[in-house]
């Protein structure tokens, strides 16, 4: 499980995991200026099909909402919760960082 930030670019992420492990991915695209934000809401990955959207590997985050309020996952609901992983998280907030798992801890 990690931690990321939602403004570090998917090279800067690729760079992290490629330097801690020889066996791990991240399932996103190969541009590496793309924000990890941004692609966890909308963004297709080359390693989908073996193993699905990066947003299915989110299991907890950090929003800001209108009224400046700093929230996880057990605070803001299932229900934004899960909008946030499939709709575009611009729309309730500002997501801070998103925590996932490794592609064989599946949880859904």
């Amino acid at each position: 499980m990690a931690w990321v930030q939602s403004g570090a670019q998917l090279g800067e992420l690729f760079y992290a995991i490629a330097r801690l492990s020889t066996h791990l991915a991240f399932p996103a695209r190969l541009c590496p200026m793309v924000g990890v934000g941004g692609h966890f809401g909308g963004g297709f990955g080359t390693l989908v099909r073996k193993y699905g959207l990066a947003t299915d590997y989110v299991i907890d985050d950090y929003l800001m909402d209108s009224r400046s309020r700093i929230m996880n996952r057990k605070a803001i609901g299932e229900e934004v919760f899960c909008a946030i992983r499939g709709g575009g998280a611009g729309s309730f907030g500002i997501v801070l960082s998103l925590r996932w798992i490794a592609a064989n801890q599946l949880i859904n």
